[in-house]
Formats: structure tokens, C-alpha cells, sequence
């Protein structure tokens, strides 16, 4: 250890020498200087080479605390030991509590006393220099920082700003030390920031919270603080410190998004609400149709079906569900219901056939099914709808025409069907033979002119008209006439043709030739 003692009394050197001698174990090399001036020369010249300075504040160029100021100022890495003639010397004890590692009492210094105080002497100074370096790098660290630090007492009096905080609030930092963390929030805030900063505890030492802050020219900012509770050893709280970072553009922009969330909520709310009122109008339409409809998937499943298809199948709702279309037929149809479905998927251009159905129970009913293709245009695929119609009553009613038909085309009298206006509807073989006029001749022309029918017992035409109408029927002799112009004597009958509500819609006139007779 390299220790330089600048004391103007020699003897007191050549003491303290002594003293480092006794001590065999430790390794020294001592140097002395009598004045203030040259030992500063000294230490200029030795550079960094002195590890401790013992020193004397009564020197003949320097007196008390100037003394030490003096080294301190030119050498503060330097550790400095102050060398008192009294116990209690006040500018000693100053002097530590301005910086140096200890002083020692001339008259009580001794051997090991003095190597202790060397060794601890530079022992602190590199702890002290230590923790000075890890201090100003902290300070460079929280100087450079771009977020908002502060620290304040328990009364919310702020005793640290660091240059961006100042920044923000724009004030120099001793503008701001000393005044109430409350000064820089909007009142209405200020209670509520008090509570906040109350929830902090040893138990509770982080918080976080969100509130304005007021600048220097009045504007607001929204401020995100993080606030830590600082404890000493003891864990009781010492002081408060906060970090914040400017959040104004973040709220702004949550504030925007939130409002374009709502919008969106507003419009998926509306279209959602039109679709289930269109669902609504299109189950309504589905289930007030007079038809069974169904919704197919594109697969031939059956998807959806109203409640006529229910009743027309005597099934539950969904009996049919996932079923194939196909089952609905008997199976002698079902060839020409899938070539029909495989049309229509194809050419996507609807069509329709007749087949016989096949309920669940086993019975079968004669059905119109048209078959109509359905372009989802989305990833559910495409589909089919399908209108079911009974038209058992259509082909009974078909069947008895053919058959009527049949009956007028093979009987040996003449069968004349008209509207009520006389309009001839149908021509049977028997009146072609009789009148002479073929059906193409005079299926849509008006009897009167043509046959110019007259009673042979003088009733009049408007008398005998009245009586038909008023009963449904009229029969007896008339004349009329053929295509050639020859008369005809005819014994002649008369009916209205009625709906199933009793309403009449045509004639029909079964008429025997009995020229001959005549």
C-alpha cells in the first residue's frame, strides 16, 4: 500500500512510519510532504500511484476545512484520513462528513489502529466510488429515459424529476420539486389519485393506474403511471416513485376503435335483424305454402321441410331429415326422380315431373314435384328447393274425363258441350256425322248461328231459355240445321254443367236424330 502523509511536523511522520513498521505482516511504502503545495505537486506527479492520504488540516499554507476541500476538489478518488491533535475536533468530523474515510487522534494512534484505519480507509473509498459510478449510471440511465420518472414523499411532494418529465409539464425540475404531485392533475381526478396512491403498501408495493395530467399551456394528456413504494431495511415505506408514459394517442385511438366497434355492432344488430325478419317472411312463405316445400342439400339430403310437406307425408317435422330426396318416391320411380335431380344440378335450370309418392306409412298418393336449383355462392355449397303438389283429385278428375271422353267419341248421339254463352267447348264424332262439320270446325264458334235451333211446338226461344236456366234442364223436339242447310228434326236434351260449389259454368246437349221418323 502506497500512503503519502502531508504534515508539517516531521517527527509526527516519523512516528506514524514507526507505527506502520511494527506491523511486519503488512507491506507499506510511505512518503512525507511538510505543506499543502507540496504535496499536491507530488501527488500531480505520482499520478494515480498513492493508494491513501494521511493529512493534516493545520498546515502552514492551508488551514481547516480548506484544506481538505482542496485535495478533494483535485483528488476526489482519492481516500483521505484525517490526522487531528484533538478528540474532538469539529473540523475533523465535518471533513468525514464531506467525504473522507475517517481521522485519528494523534496521541491514540497506534500500530494496529492505524493499518485498520488505512485498510478500511480504502476499502470504503472503493465502495464509495463504486457505488457513485452505479449512481451516475443510474442517473444517465433515468436522464435518458423517454418515459416520465418522478419521485415524491408521502405528502405527494415531489423530490426527483427526471428530464423527460419536466419536459412534458414544461419546467425546468427546480420548478417542480417541492410543489404537490396533486398540482399537475385535474381536480376532479385528485381524490380519486389519492386513493389510488393510498392502495400502495409493503403488502401491495406495485400499482398501476390512468388519469390526466394538466401541461404548462393547459392542454390534457392521458398518463399511464406504474407507482412503486421505495422501503429501507426495515420494510417501512421511505418514499414513492412513479414511472408514466404519455397514453393519449392509445386512449384516442381505443376511443376510435371502440366507436367503429359500435358501428359494427349497430350494423351486424340491423343486418341480423333484416335477416331474421327475411327468415321470418321466408319460414312464413315456406310454412303458409299451400305446397310442400323442401330445402335440399347438395349432397340429396333433405334439409328443411315446412309443415304442408308435413302434413302431406303424415310425418313429424324433421322425420325426413338428412333422408335422401329419392325416398320420397316409390321405387318404380325413383330412376326418373334422380334423372330429374341430376338435370336440374346439370343445367341449374329448374323443371318438374309427376311421380308417385310413398309416405312413411306405406300408402302412396300421385304428386307434381318441381325442383328448382339453388347457387349459395359461399362455402356451404350449392343446393336444391323442391315444391311438392297432390294431385291425386287433378288425375281422378283426368281419368274420369278420359273416360267421359271415351263415352262421347263411341255413343251413336250427338254430344254438344258449350259455355254459358253457347260457345262450343267439345264436338263428339256422332255430332260430326249428324251436322255434318268437323270438330275443328267449330270447337270456339257460337251454336245459334250454326244450328239455329227452334222448338217444334211453337214455345218461344226466349220462354224456353227462362225455363232452362231456372231448372238446370230442358228437353224436347227441335229443328236445326246441317252444314249442307239441310233440316234436322232432333229430339233434343239440355243440362247445366255445375262446379263442386253448385255453380253453373257450361251446357251439355245430348241430341237424337228422328228425322226419319218424320
Amino acid at each position: 500500500m502506497r500512503i503519502l502523509m502531508i504534515e508539517d511536523n516531521e517527527d509526527d511522520y516519523i512516528l506514524f512510519r514507526e507505527h506502520l513498521l511494527s506491523e511486519s505482516h503488512a507491506q507499506f511504502e510511505t512518503h512525507w510532504s511538510s505543506s499543502l503545495a507540496a504535496g499536491l505537486r507530488y501527488l500531480e506527479a505520482a499520478d494515480s500511484q498513492v493508494d491513501v492520504l494521511l493529512l493534516d488540516m493545520g498546515l502552514p499554507d492551508s488551514h481547516g476545512l480548506e484544506t481538505f476541500s482542496t485535495v478533494q476538489a483535485q483528488f476526489p478518488h482519492l481516500p483521505i484520513v484525517i490526522l487531528s491533535g484533538l478528540d474532538n475536533d469539529e473540523h475533523a468530523v465535518e471533513a468525514v462528513r464531506r467525504g473522507a474515510q475517517d481521522y485519528l487522534v494523534k496521541g491514540q494512534i497506534s500500530g494496529p489502529l492505524l493499518v485498520r484505519a488505512l485498510n478500511y480507509a480504502l476499502e470504503r473509498k472503493v465502495i464509495e466510488d463504486a457505488l457513485l459510478a452505479g449512481e451516475e449510471q443510474y442517473r444517465r440511465v433515468v436522464e435518458d429515459q423517454t418515459e416520465l420518472i418522478c419521485r415524491y414523499d408521502s405528502n405527494f411532494i415531489l423530490t426527483f424529476v427526471n428530464p423527460a418529465h419536466s419536459k412534458m409539464y414544461g419546467k425546468q425540475p427546480h420548478e417542480l420539486l417541492g410543489r404537490s404531485i396533486m398540482d399537475l392533475l385535474p381536480p376532479d381526478e385528485q381524490v380519486q389519485a389519492k386513493a389510488h396512491f393510498a392502495a400502495l403498501s409493503v403488502a401491495t408495493p406495485v400499482v398501476t393506474s390512468e388519469h390526466h395530467s394538466v401541461l404548462a399551456d393547459g392542454s390534457v394528456r392521458w398518463i399511464q403511471w406504474t407507482e412503486r413504494a421505495l422501503l429501507d431495511e426495515h420494510n417501512n415505506i421511505v418514499e414513492y416513485q412513479a414511472v408514466g408514459r404519455d397514453v393519449t394517442e392509445n386512449k384516442r385511438n381505443e376511443a376510435e376503435l371502440a366507436e367503429y366497434r359500435e358501428h359494427l355492432e349497430k350494423l351486424v344488430e340491423l343486418r341480423t335483424s333484416e335477416l331474421n325478419r327475411t327468415k321470418r317472411r321466408v319460414e312464413a312463405i315456406l310454412n303458409n305454402s299451400v305446397d310442400g316445400i323442401l330445402l335440399v342439400f347438395s349432397g340429396g339430403g333433405i334439409q328443411q321441410a315446412n309443415a304442408t310437406f308435413n302434413t302431406l307425408f303424415a310425418c313429424e317435422p324433421d322425420a325426413y331429415f338428412g333422408k335422401p330426396l329419392l325416398d320420397l318416391a316409390v321405387p318404380e320411380d325413383r330412376d326418373r326422380l334422380a334423372l330429374l335431380i341430376y338435370s336440374v344440378m346439370l343445367d341449374r335450370v329448374g323443371d318438374h315431373a309427376e311421380i308417385r309418392a310413398l309416405r312413411k306409412d306405406g300408402t302412396r298418393f300421385d304428386a307434381q314435384i318441381g325442383i328448382g336449383f339453388i347457387n349459395a355462392g359461399d362455402i356451404r355449397g350449392d343446393g336444391l328447393v323442391c315444391n311438392i303438389d297432390d294431385i291425386t283429385e287433378r288425375k281422378e278428375r283426368e281419368q274420369r274425363l278420359h273416360y267421359h271422353a271415351s263415352i262421347q267419341e263411341n255413343v251413336t248421339d250427338a254430344v254438344i258441350s258449350t259455355d254459358l254463352e253457347f260457345n262450343i267447348q267439345s264436338w263428339n264424332r256422332a255430332a260430326e256425322r249428324m251436322y255434318g262439320w268437323t270438330a275443328e270446325e267449330v270447337v270456339g264458334k257460337n251454336s245459334e248461328p250454326l244450328l239455329q235451333t227452334q222448338t217444334q211446338d211453337g214455345e218461344s226461344r226466349a220462354r224456353m231459355l227462362r225455363i232452362f236456366f231456372a231448372h238446370g234442364h230442358w228437353s224436347g223436339a227441335v229443328t236445326q240445321c246441317r252444314k249442307d242447310g239441310r233440316s234436322l228434326h232432333v229430339e233434343g236434351s239440355f243440362d247445366l254443367i255445375k262446379d263442386d260449389n253448385g255453380m253453373p259454368f257450361g251446357i251439355v246437349a245430348i241430341n237424337h236424330d228422328i228425322t226419319a221418323r218424320k
